[in-house]
């Protein structure tokens, strides 16, 4: 039987690549919703499930609540009430102060206008009723089906691929990027089994060392040098992996550094072909 999903924010570097994962997968019709939020009226959306990808960006700060937090208000109203919905959501609901280590089952506590609007629309999907995930992501990087991702990394590989000098600050920061490839296996993994539903997870890299993989990049690419700059690093809040590590099975499911950087240079030079994104069941 064929799954009718639609998928919101399409046009985005991250729901791009989702939107061509979810074309790929066998027995999936994918669609792209191609109006925005509020020009939905209720009971207009017609699918089997919703991958709801579609907001306003933190460079976007007069549309924080318009889009992420009211749009979800729109979304649901549009959908038939039980109609299951897979929420990107953000870090950011924890606060981008705030240091530590979180597990999902800690409060959330945003202190910019970009968390707040993100935990008022997820909110909005858990007092709705319907069958929901709710994914919280990380930094997300890597060659997606449209462009490269806009982090500090992604910016770092295209530096070396021209040849450039990429500023790397000296004392060493720790983050958790994670690859564009595997949220869309996250999110393909809840599309093929309901396990696991009516539940909020992190999605996040390993813990790593920015310095470690700028350089793995340099040792790559084979071009291009690094400028060591004297300014504080930034530490970062850790999210817990378990939750979703053990519905994937371990940490294993990640892709490897090396591979997304030889990936993020296909991209760079026009040979590129995402269709190894798709799943197996």
């Amino acid at each position: 039987m064929i799954m009718k999903i639609l998928v919101t924010g399409a046009s985005g570097y991250i729901c791009s690549h989702l939107f061509h994962a979810l074309r790929s997968m066998p027995d999936i019709e994918a669609e792209a919703m191609t109006c925005r939020l509020h020009e939905l009226s209720p009971g207009s959306v017609e699918a089997d499930l919703v991958v709801h990808c579609a907001g306003a960006l933190r460079s976007r700060p007069g549309e924080l609540f318009q889009a992420n937090a009211t749009g979800m208000d729109h979304l649901l109203k549009a959908m038939p009430q039980g109609t299951p919905l897979i929420h990107l959501s953000s870090r950011s609901v924890y606060g981008i102060n705030r240091l530590g280590f979180v597990t999902e089952m800690d409060p959330p506590l945003p202190d910019d206008d970009y968390g707040l609007s993100k935990w008022q629309a997820e909110n909005k999907l858990l007092e709705d009723g319907r069958p929901f995930v709710i994914l919280r992501l990380t930094g997300v990087i890597g060659a997606g089906a449209r462009s490269l991702g806009y982090c500090f990394p992604d910016k770092a590989l295209e530096t070396f691929y021209r040849d450039g000098e990429v500023d790397l600050v000296r004392e060493d920061a720790f983050h958790q990027y994670i690859y564009i490839d595997d949220v869309a296996k996250v999110v393909q993994r809840f599309v093929y089994d309901s396990s696991g539903w009516n539940n909020i997870y992190h999605v996040a890299g390993e813990v790593r060392s920015l310095q470690t993989l700028i350089r793995l990049m340099q040792s790559i690419t084979g071009k291009g040098s690094i400028r060591l700059i004297d300014r504080m690093a930034s530490p970062e809040l850790e999210l817990s992996n378990e939750q979703l590590d053990a519905l994937m099975g371990g940490p294993g499911w990640r892709t490897q550094d090396s591979e997304m950087i030889r990936r993020g240079l296909l991209y760079l030079e026009g040979k590129y072909n995402p269709c190894g994104i798709a799943a197996s069941r």
